[in-house]
């Protein structure tokens, strides 16, 4: 990527957003997103630095193009997150839940074993994994927090929330669509 505009728009599209989401995610409008990738405007010290902290972009790669685009202590820190989590559930005196959270880990591995892709196709699918699993977690963490409150039952919380996750599942479909669109139509 030769310009911070380009490595603007990189990080934009890796995430599947159009300017106004990504506007939207660092507290800017549409247009000064366009401006930037166009090269018109340069972002401000503070932007650079709430835009790698939003998405764990090397700070380094978005200035001056400098590999690797990810901060890598974030990479660390995800997995850290994450193993004690899962081993937690392992480790469970509930052989039901041993067993679901094993069947969720194969079923994960199973998903993001792309060992047969070619690189850029890999990026492409991975980051799609992501976008879903997205919109799956933040359906999920709503639920946790209706049914860890009680303020509403089972029933009411899926009359609700299951019409608000299907729209946002179809319309990250449709995202999908016409990225792919995009993707495959470039001369």
């Amino acid at each position: 990527m030769e310009t911070i505009g380009d490595r603007l728009k990189e990080i934009r599209m890796h995430y599947s957003l159009t300017q106004k989401d990504f506007a939207k995610k660092i507290g800017v409008t549409n247009a000064h997103i366009s401006r930037m990738e166009k090269g018109i405007t340069i972002p401000s010290e503070h932007l650079i630095m709430l835009i790698c902290k939003e998405f764990e972009i090397n700070i380094d790669w978005l200035k001056q193009g400098e590999d690797p685009m990810y901060a890598a202590e974030s990479i660390g820190e995800k997995m850290e997150a994450s193993i004690p989590i899962l081993n937690k559930l392992l480790q469970s005196e509930n052989i039901i839940i041993q067993n679901q959270a094993a069947e969720l880990n194969m079923l994960f591995s199973k998903i993001i074993n792309v060992e047969h892709l070619n690189d850029d196709t890999k990026v492409l699918y991975l980051n799609n994994i992501s976008n879903l699993l997205a919109i799956v977690n933040k359906f999920t963490d709503s639920i946790k927090e209706d049914i860890s409150t009680g303020q509403q039952t089972l029933k009411e919380i899926s009359e609700q929330k299951f019409s608000m996750y299907k729209n946002d599942l179809m319309n990250y479909v449709d995202e999908l669509k016409r990225l792919f669109f995009l993707t495959t139509n470039q001369p």
